[in-house]
């Protein structure tokens, strides 16, 4: 391991299982040193998610939704409190220009 991302931190989301992309990623940043925090929709993966995150050694288990303002805040909330730091939160690049999920149109 040559801890390339050590002292580094991330909240990793979309992992559905074992097989998902995020998943992978999640493993790299950790072999490699990171920190990592898994969100999701803890009423619908939780149960398969919170095995994967016992496996890896993830201390956060957080709920998060991309469409859902206050549940994403309060993740990012319990985040900085625990890390100290401040959270800067990367957009979906394939939608640049689209507005927080509380402006969207249903």
């Amino acid at each position: 391991m040559a801890e390339l991302l050590k002292g580094k931190r991330g909240l990793i989301t979309g992992i559905a299982n074992n097989r998902s992309i995020a998943y992978g990623i999640a493993q790299a940043m950790v072999h490699e040193g990171a920190e990592v925090a898994f969100g999701c929709q803890l009423d619908v993966f939780g149960a398969k998610v919170a095995p994967l995150a016992e496996e890896m050694g993830v201390k956060h288990l957080l709920d998060y939704s991309a469409t859902d303002d206050a549940v994403s805040k309060a993740a990012f909330e319990t985040l900085e409190a625990d890390w100290r730091t401040r959270l800067r939160g990367r957009r979906n690049p394939a939608y640049p220009n689209q507005p927080p999920a509380s402006q969207r149109r249903p």
